[in-house]
C-alpha cells in the first residue's frame, strides 16, 4: 500500500438555510443532483451505500461513477462516508460537520485519506 498524504482537505462555508435543510440535501440523491451529480443514489443509514454518477461532466464531458458507504449519519449535525475517488485501493473519508450559526449554517467539510 502506498504512503498516505499527511494533510486533510478542509473547507468551510456559510449556507443561508437550516441545518436540517443542509443535512437533507447532502443525504439525498436529489440533493447532490441539484448541484453536482447526475442520478446519484444515497442510502443515508450507517452501512448504507452511496453511488455518485456524473454524465457529460466538466469540459471533458466525463461519464463516470464512484461508490462508497455511509459511516455516520446524525441528523442534522454530522454525515460521514467513504468513497473511492482515486481507485478501488484508496478510499477517502468525507466528513460534513453541520453547525447552526445565528445567520445560517456553517458546513465544515473534511476529506482525508489520499495516497501521497
Amino acid at each position: 500500500m502506498s504512503e498516505m498524504f499527511d494533510k486533510a482537505i478542509r473547507h468551510q462555508c456559510l449556507i443561508y438555510a437550516s441545518p436540517e435543510k443542509v443535512f437533507d440535501t447532502i443525504t439525498s440523491g436529489a440533493g447532490w443532483n441539484a448541484f453536482f451529480t447526475h442520478d446519484t443514489e444515497v442510502d443515508p443509514r450507517p452501512g448504507g451505500k452511496i453511488v455518485f454518477r456524473w454524465k457529460d461532466w466538466g469540459p471533458q464531458k466525463y461519464t463516470v461513477s464512484a461508490e462508497g458507504k455511509i459511516h455516520r449519519s446524525d441528523r442534522p449535525n454530522l454525515f460521514v462516508f467513504e468513497w473511492y475517488p482515486v481507485g478501488k485501493d484508496h478510499p477517502t473519508i468525507i466528513t460534513f460537520d453541520i453547525k447552526l450559526q445565528s445567520d445560517g449554517t456553517v458546513v465544515s467539510v473534511t476529506e482525508d485519506g489520499y495516497p501521497n
